[in-house]
């Protein structure tokens, strides 16, 4: 059987990569809950600040910060028309409580406004989750259109939330809504003709909504490295041999809508790595080049999208791979050059430190750059360099907020604390990035300070979102930790 696979580019766009955002992503917040908008919002205002004092860098990089939401027709093609139906609904009811007024005038009576709706024990909508769950997945779409479409860009990054890779055909959880890239390689299929579509998952967590979906069809394929143990969350993708209920003649464990161990898929188009806590680079190397890449490489994908979390950082608060920014560089180029004729997309899904994983998303967008112009991969810098190594230095710590710089005299420092590209507008930053078709180049400063603290392990069952998280003490660096999350 011939497969068809896209070829690269050759046109205006085959030298740049498309990065996606969308300002409807940063409306979904929960109130004490580390999935928060400040996360999209670091990495485009670091990934803007990187570019726009270098014109030429800037050329090799575009921006699509409007791509249209995604209508029911895209979203069924992965989720059952009873998820759509059901989060139509909480969205409805919370968007009709936000419009209600506080004091009914015919009854004289003051009553509560219920704008926060728990689905689980630690996934929730308000009234702005509607735009940002469809956003979220359109953007994912749109990025699959900018690399298989007629513009043929080399690739694209999806900057966009709420996350995916949790939310199974027919249930949100884990933070997770709709997903993202489930949506966006079926849209692939759909749109495309790309009949074949591979997700590699690079997030601290397994994506065990994504490898539901994809364990049953051969021609997609889902490949994860992940934490492992002491009930990290969500219980699943683990080896064989670790599930005590994996014996002859037993039914497999399904836990979250995913096995609990021993999952291969269909027609061995699964692959699980389980890390211990602490793996670091070596342990995901050992895992990408022993175990993912080799069957990536076989399974020959037309796309590749890449499930991109950067919880897996060391100064992450819920996870603990201990991964240094600058490996995203090593993590893109490795999954990307695995499968050289396919088109290239990554995601965002988790990380909740924001000065982490906004030097992470430069780290990652810049690698995208040197491979769309061919150039080599960068070495680590031994000094930090300019750009949004200034809003990875000024930057919180972690996205539950902390306090602003000092010097608000500093138009990047400024920007940081805000958090918001609003704060720039008529100045010679936003004048530039409005100008830019933009490009990374050095990948962001040096290694991480790892907590202070010993966060506690992550349980599948969670918190209710309130509970996640009490308003954080004024001026304090280390943050009392939730009693468990997502």
């Amino acid at each position: 059987m011939v497969r068809k696979t896209p070829a690269r580019g050759s046109g205006a766009n085959s030298k740049r990569v498309l990065f996606v955002t969308h300002p409807a992503c940063a409306g979904h917040k929960i109130s004490h809950h580390p999935e928060q908008p400040k996360r999209v919002e670091a990495i485009e205002a670091a990934v803007l600040a990187h570019y726009a004092d270098d014109a030429a860098l800037a050329r090799t990089l575009a921006h699509d910060s409007a791509p249209a939401g995604a209508d029911d027709a895209a979203l069924a093609r992965f989720h059952s028309a009873k998820h759509i139906k059901r989060l139509a609904g909480l969205f409805a009811r919370v968007e009709a409580a936000a419009a209600a007024p506080i004091f009914d005038p015919r009854s004289g009576r003051r009553g509560p406004r219920r704008t926060t709706l728990s689905i689980d024990e630690d996934t929730a909508v308000m009234p702005k989750s509607r735009l940002a769950a469809r956003h979220a997945a359109s953007g994912a779409m749109r990025a699959v259109d900018a690399v298989l479409g007629g513009e043929g860009f080399h690739s694209a990054f999806a900057c966009v939330r709420p996350p995916g890779h949790h939310a199974t055909p027919t249930q949100a959880m884990g933070f997770c809504l709709f997903n993202n890239v489930g949506v966006a390689a079926l849209h692939a299929r759909a749109a495309h003709g790309c009949q074949r579509v591979a997700v590699v998952d690079v997030d601290v967590h397994h994506g065990n909504g994504t490898e539901a979906f994809f364990r049953d069809d051969a021609d997609l394929f889902y490949a994860s490295f992940h934490q492992a143990g002491d009930d990290f969350y969500p219980g699943t993708g683990l080896a064989a041999k670790n599930d005590g209920q994996s014996r002859p003649g037993r039914a497999p464990r399904v836990v979250n809508g995913a096995r609990v161990a021993g999952e291969t898929g269909t027609n061995g188009n699964v692959v699980n790595c389980p890390l211990p806590k602490g793996a670091g680079i070596r342990g995901v190397r050992s895992s990408l080049e022993d175990k993912i890449l080799p069957k990536l490489q076989a399974f020959e994908p037309g796309l590749v999208i890449l499930s991109l979390g950067f919880d897996a950082l060391a100064a992450d608060p819920i996870g603990g791979l201990n991964l240094d920014p600058r490996d995203y560089a090593y993590i893109t180029r490795a999954v990307h050059d695995a499968c050289p004729g396919a088109k290239f997309v990554s995601v965002l899904e988790g990380g909740y430190d924001v000065r982490e994983i906004s030097r992470g998303a430069v780290a990652h967008v810049g690698e995208l750059s040197r491979l769309a112009t061919g150039a080599s991969s960068a070495e680590r810098p031994s000094r930090r360099p300019r750009g949004a190594s200034v809003i990875s230095e000024m930057s919180s710590g972690d996205s539950w907020g902390s306090e602003p710089s000092d010097d608000e005299s500093d138009e990047v420092s400024h920007l940081v604390a805000t958090m918001s590209l609003d704060s720039i507008d008529g100045t010679p930053l936003k004048a530039a990035a409005k100008e830019m078709n933009m490009s990374l180049d050095s990948i962001a400063d040096e290694p991480p300070t790892p907590p202070e603290t010993t966060l506690p392990r992550r349980s599948p069952r969670g918190l209710s979102p309130g509970e996640l998280m009490p308003p954080p003490p004024a001026r304090e660096v280390a943050r009392a930790p939730p009693r468990s999350l997502r």
